[in-house]
């Protein structure tokens, strides 16, 4: 059995795979779970190409579409696997772990669940995606100071249903209400999660495009713009080249 693993979902996001595997597994992480919701390139494919010595390290499964994606995917990571790791962390992509998240799982077993509250990243004024820098290289700098968002780290054998952001226990009852939940700000000490929310502009429209656990949020096109500071002429290009305005409404599909 695995101390601490991580259940990823993924689609077309190979080009973050490499950094967002290799940081977590700094972090503790012994074991990646990863679904692979049919992205172009397959992502065992790419893993045996561009990061062969993490192979060991990665299970990887073809995942499809369904009216609640990621929600499914969880659900079927805890029939499958839910005795093959004491802890998982329930971790995107584009979310990258700094410090010790195994630590902070040792410290806290006595916890049900944890629940790390994100450092939420912009685009730090850059418009157009540049792959040859890191995440972390492009975006670390911008931290969105209004986002409050959570991602969660639970003991498997007591998990009745998985969500992006929380956890339903099962047997809850039998346990404290103490004992169900911690949250973790970021200047806890010993780990952080970093969420690089926007990236740029052509790469927050790919996200948008992939879909969301939740079909009824969205936002303005404006926001983008007015959290990002993007210089005025490549705001009017991008708007142009994609025939959006600033009160376009982006809305993220069920994916």
């Amino acid at each position: 059995m695995y101390y601490l693993s991580e259940c990823l979902i993924i689609k077309n996001e190979n080009q973050y795979l490499t950094e967002h595997l290799t940081e977590n597994v700094r972090s503790g992480i012994e074991h990646f779970f990863i679904y692979d919701n049919y992205s172009d390139k397959p992502v065992s494919e790419f893993i045996a190409e561009n990061i062969p010595h993490l192979a060991d390290r990665c299970t990887v499964e073809l995942f499809p579409t369904t009216r609640l994606t990621q929600v499914d995917c969880y659900a079927h990571f805890l029939s499958q696997h839910r005795d093959d790791t004491k802890w998982c962390a329930y971790i995107d992509t584009d979310e990258m772990l700094e410090g010790d998240l195994a630590k902070l799982c040792r410290d806290h077993e006595d916890i049900l669940t944890l629940s790390l509250i994100q450092t939420m990243h912009g685009a730090n004024g850059q418009a157009y995606a540049d792959f040859s820098k890191t995440l972390t290289e492009r975006f670390k700098s911008h931290i969105l100071q209004r986002q409050f968002m959570c991602k969660c780290v639970a003991q498997t054998q007591y998990v009745q249903k998985q969500f992006p952001h929380h956890t339903d226990l099962k047997d809850a009852y039998k346990f404290p209400r103490s004992k169900w939940l911690k949250f973790f700000k970021d200047d806890n000490g010993i780990c952080k999660l970093h969420h690089y929310y926007y990236r740029s502009f052509e790469e927050w429209l790919q996200k948008v495009n992939r879909g969301n656990v939740l079909s009824d949020f969205g936002d303005y096109v404006s926001r983008f713009f007015v959290e990002n500071s993007i210089p005025d002429a490549d705001r009017d290009y991008l708007l142009k080249k994609y025939g959006l305005t600033l009160n376009s409404r982006m809305t993220y599909n069920a994916n």
